[in-house]
């Protein structure tokens, strides 16, 4: 009996141990598949253009390269999970921010700052995840914000999951400011890395991270070169005026010459008188001689010209010679007169873009 007893206590031992046993076997599997993402990382470098031409007027905020791009392996990563959640590539920017953003494309774009003065570039992603998901956008797209990382996360409903993932880089050059001509170095610009959000929470793995470089670029600014010329109205006598408003002196030829390379695409100019006017568009002289006069501009057409005023040259086809004609006359502009020198300057200012 005694041998009994001892036989049915042990069974319930062994019944006891073999539940823990069970137990322990069926955390282990959860652990075992919990929330990762494998692949390993890497160092791209995107090509941009060898050269850049810079209009020397180019307005801040000009797009100077179209994109360039990194390679879309969309199967880089692979991350699985077994709650409810979603995974696909975060991305990072590893340059300061120039504070500005540039319209390209009809996307707005945050414009980041390269160690070269006044280029910046503004950065483009694209992902895709085995969930179907397709995002293309500029990085302050995300809101996800661990650290810095970015991403667009599609929703994949309830686990387990287990997804292929992948991103491509896009990047351009921007002027920021007045640039001169030189060489941007090539540089580490960005960072990307497979996600998870579970939970609410954003898992980055950055172990399996790649790194995205750019090429250098040779910069050049360009501008066309001009002269202007001295020209001599002639001698006059006062009853050639003989009153205010007269402009009877005939007009002379001012060819006004332009050498221009490629990457212009625009041209502009202006006439400012040195010494102010005398009346509407009549430049006054420089005091040296005679007074109630002045001296009037006008088109090739015979138009008066506007002093002051920006003028678009046209036509204009891009690199070559060209000329802008105008004419000059004297103008009475005083009811009193006195002979001696009528000399003035006008400065002619151009703008290329």
């Amino acid at each position: 009996m005694n041998f009994l007893k001892k036989s049915v206590h042990w069974s319930r031992l062994c019944a006891a141990a073999v539940v823990m046993v069970c137990a322990w076997l069926g955390f282990a599997g959860v652990a075992f598949a919990a929330n990762n993402c494998t692949g390993t990382g890497g160092a791209q470098t995107i090509t941009l253009p060898s050269s850049v031409s810079v209009p020397r007027d180019a307005i801040v905020g000009t797009v100077l390269t179209g994109w360039s791009y990194s390679t879309f392996n969309t199967t880089q990563w692979n991350c699985s999970w077994t709650t409810s959640g979603a995974s696909s590539p975060a991305g990072k920017v590893l340059l300061p921010t120039a504070s500005q953003t540039v319209t390209y494309g009809g996307k707005t774009y945050s414009v980041f700052q390269t160690s070269y003065p006044g280029v910046g570039i503004i950065i483009g992603f694209s992902n895709s995840t085995g969930c179907g998901s397709f995002y293309q956008g500029d990085i302050s797209a995300s809101g996800m914000g661990t650290a810095g990382w970015y991403g667009t996360i599609p929703v994949c409903g309830g686990g387990p999951w287990s997804t292929n993932e992948g991103l491509q880089y896009q990047i351009a050059l921007v002027k920021t400011a007045a640039i001169t001509s030189g060489s941007l170095s090539g540089a580490t610009f960005a960072q990307a890395a497979p996600q998870i959000v579970s939970g609410g929470v954003q898992t980055v793995y950055t172990a399996n991270s790649n790194t995205y470089s750019f090429s250098p670029v040779s910069i050049s600014v360009q501008s066309c070169s001009m002269s202007a010329p001295t020209i001599n109205l002639g001698t006059h006598k006062s009853t050639e005026m003989a009153a205010v408003g007269d402009v009877t002196t005939p007009a002379v030829a001012v060819p006004i010459s332009l050498a221009c390379p490629a990457g212009i695409a625009t041209v502009q100019y202006r006439i400012d008188p040195s010494y102010g006017t005398v009346a509407t568009n009549v430049a006054k002289l420089d005091g040296s001689g005679a007074t109630g006069y002045g001296v009037q501009l006008l088109t090739s057409g015979g138009s008066v010209l506007n002093l002051g005023t920006n003028y678009t040259m046209s036509p204009f086809s891009g690199a070559g010679n060209y000329t802008i004609n105008l004419q000059a006359r004297y103008y009475r502009s005083g009811t009193t007169v006195t002979p001696g020198a009528a000399n003035t300057t006008m400065t002619v200012t151009a703008t290329f873009q």
